[in-house]
């Protein structure tokens, strides 16, 4: 894991010379710093890889990262829950839980019988609506029929 430490150095001089801002991320591993300078003609920031400009030094800093950034750093993975065909043996789920195919991808998508309502892929969310009032009265409807 990379830590970051932001820099800022500010160097006032006479009023008739620019000021002197050095501000940029050390990386403790690689220690990698930039300098940021206002531009002339722009009252801003300007980026020392590109053209971009910025009022601010915190969104030009941000702006660096997209030329610095450490792709070898730590990333937060999301999964996406798939429905799964076990799930219909479960004996909370198994009476009323159906599924359905997604046009546009072909995944499966959970259903239920009863209420007639397509829901989340996520186990907890399946539950929890099997426990709901409105599930309860749409499955007595529902299972009222069979009989």
């Amino acid at each position: 894991m990379l830590f970051y430490r932001v820099l800022i150095y500010i160097a006032f001089e006479d009023s008739q010379q620019e000021y002197a801002i050095k501000c940029g991320w050390e990386n403790f591993a690689n220690d990698q710093t930039s300098d940021i300078s206002p531009s002339s003609q722009y009252s801003g920031y300007r980026c020392i890889y590109c053209s971009y400009t910025s009022r601010f030094a915190t969104t030009l800093k941000r702006h660096i990262l997209t030329h610095t950034d450490d792709s070898n750093g730590t990333k937060k993975v999301i999964y996406k829950q798939k429905f799964r065909m076990e799930w219909l043996e479960d004996p909370l789920l198994k009476e009323w839980l159906t599924y359905i195919s997604d046009p546009l991808d072909g995944t499966k998508i959970p259903k239920c019988k009863c209420c007639n309502e397509i829901l989340s892929t996520k186990l907890y969310d399946l539950k929890s609506h099997g426990a709901t009032k409105k599930h309860s009265r749409a499955a007595e409807r529902y299972f009222q029929g069979w009989q």
